[in-house]
């Protein structure tokens, strides 16, 4: 089988992530098979020297860069490498690819009622409505949607009433977020072993409801005025991102929270075992690796009382409601208060990863499985069957 693999947007976050993930595992998984890997360059991905292995790095400096690539570039790509299998890896499928074409959606935005990122700015909401708009258009030309939990496959469904073949693909923990010999604190978190250091681990996005935390903070100081919120953001990664950090700033919140700014893969082992639980407060996720590297990395889970938080953590998490500040900080200060609550977690979240979650070369023998089913007369199977991925 010959398949194309486009990973060229993949560019930040757990997109990024999943994108080096698949690439690097496929062809030492299923070597039988011919690629074509599509990726952006400088971004980490390590090329593949394989005489089964095409590889492409593409660059993308503006919007111009970005039609240049996907209506010039691809196109003579694909027909030169003739693939059996188009599969983009995200979220948007290709017109008439002149082969079969699985998508993976990873942009819950997609799915999820507009109340989920009411703060995202005008133009980044317009932006998600056109995507939606293609989406919508292109599925005719997808055989088979990839989505990473059951919850975000029923949405997506139901979103599109999309009637064609649709199979679970979960995320893993990164084989890149390995477990240095020697782990260091963080020079911003040292002289604060006394406190109780919740992360959040993740670029901005408006979606994340970081200004939620901040709210809690600023309702609940003297209760939480031993509580650290550890951030990985900067202030050029959204409009609202450095409005985010003058916010704290202005309601002199700044001894509350200590931004480390983003981190590389190998400097999550030292973050998290460097602060004593994981706080993800996000509104919607497709799925979120944060989650997997906490238990991983033995980290208890305080998260939004949501579906999708609920498929992937099972009973390894606390949950609380992410639209009440002060429901943020309860949940805060009772996993701050039980020490024997904290344990319990970090063991079920031990066996969750160990035990009910996948291994990238699992979730990926699965998917080539999707693709390689044929119907009596040799051709794909019009209903592939649901993949277990990270249901509870």
């Amino acid at each position: 089988m010959r398949l194309a693999i486009l990973a060229h947007n993949l560019r930040v976050g757990g997109g990024l992530v999943v994108g080096r993930n698949v690439v690097a595992t496929l062809p030492q998984l299923a070597p039988q098979h011919e690629y074509l890997m599509v990726v952006p360059a400088d971004l980490g991905f390590e090329p593949i020297s394989a005489p089964n292995v095409e590889w492409a790095e593409v660059r993308f400096g503006s919007l111009l860069d970005r039609f240049r690539v996907e209506r010039g570039l691809l196109p003579v790509l694909l027909r030169d490498f003739r693939p059996d299998w188009v599969w983009p890896l995200g979220n948007v499928p290709l017109r008439a690819p002149g082969c079969r074409q699985a998508l993976l959606v990873m942009d819950p935005h997609l799915f999820y009622p507009r109340e989920h990122y009411a703060l995202e700015t005008t133009r980044n909401r317009a932006t998600k409505q056109l995507l939606r708009h293609h989406v919508a258009r292109a599925l005719r030309d997808v055989d088979v949607v990839f989505c990473q939990t059951e919850s975000a496959r029923r949405r997506f469904a139901s979103s599109f009433a999309f009637g064609g073949r649709t199979a679970v693909c979960p995320a893993a923990v990164s084989r890149f977020a390995t477990l240095p010999e020697r782990v260091e604190t963080p020079a911003p978190l040292r002289g604060r072993e006394g406190e109780f250091k919740a992360l959040i681990l993740t670029r901005y996005y408006a979606h994340k409801n970081i200004e939620r935390v901040v709210d809690a903070f600023d309702r609940n100081r003297a209760a939480l005025r031993d509580v650290t919120c550890v951030l990985t953001i900067a202030p050029e990664q959204h409009v609202r991102a450095a409005e985010l950090l003058r916010t704290i700033r202005a309601r002199g919140l700044e001894d509350r929270f200590v931004n480390l700014g983003p981190l590389r893969q190998d400097e999550l082992a030292a973050t998290y075992l460097s602060c004593d639980a994981l706080l993800h407060p996000t509104l919607l996720e497709s799925f979120s690796s944060a989650y997997l590297e906490a238990m991983h990395f033995g980290r208890p889970i305080l998260t939004s009382d949501l579906d999708f938080a609920h498929e992937v953590c099972g009973d390894a998490a606390e949950y609380f409601d992410p639209w009440r500040a002060d429901a943020i900080a309860r949940a805060l200060l009772a996993l701050r208060d039980d020490p024997a609550r904290r344990d319990d977690l970090v063991a079920r979240g031990r066996t969750r990863v160990a035990h009910a979650l996948r291994t990238w070369p699992e979730i990926l023998q699965d998917a080539l499985r999707v693709l390689e089913e044929k119907d009596e007369e040799g051709e794909p199977c019009p209903s592939g069957r649901i993949l277990a991925g990270a249901a509870s």
